[in-house]
């Protein structure tokens, strides 16, 4: 907001991470694609936005993919959060991430699935594909 101080105390401010995009197989690799982090801290919760968008050179690994939350935190308990991933020119997919309650890591469900997000789910990923995890927990 306009005239507004982001350093008054009690106000925290965004700062840039890179997150670790991994898997419980095989790893991926970004290669030329982007993946960007920014959280803040208010008293003991985080705020953060992840987006990551796939390049001509990412390959996808195996198994279930995870994405760290910012190092020297853990959740202080279960949390839910949205997941967005855009299948370019094709589709727009919505998923529900996770973290478990002392977790540093997150994992995404494709709405209404079990299985979680990997090399093909929600829909097997391409160059310019994009995704977006954004969500607030408790930290200890």
């Amino acid at each position: 907001m306009p005239g507004h101080d982001v350093s008054t105390p009690g106000i925290g401010i965004w700062t840039p991470y890179t997150p670790t995009w991994a898997s419980t197989g095989t790893a991926p690799a970004l290669g030329n694609g982007t993946l960007i982090g920014t959280y803040v801290i208010i008293g003991k919760t985080l705020i953060f936005n992840i987006v990551q968008i796939m390049g001509s050179t990412t390959t996808y690994g195996t198994g279930d993919y995870s994405w760290t939350i910012p190092s020297g935190y853990t959740a202080a308990a279960h949390q839910t959060f949205p997941a967005w991933a855009v299948d370019q020119g094709t589709a727009f997919r919505i998923g529900m991430g996770d973290i478990a309650s002392g977790g540093t890591a997150m994992f995404v469900t494709p709405g209404g699935a079990g299985t979680k997000w990997g090399a093909s789910v929600p829909h097997v990923w391409a160059d310019t594909d994009e995704l977006v995890l954004n969500g607030t927990f408790a930290i200890n």
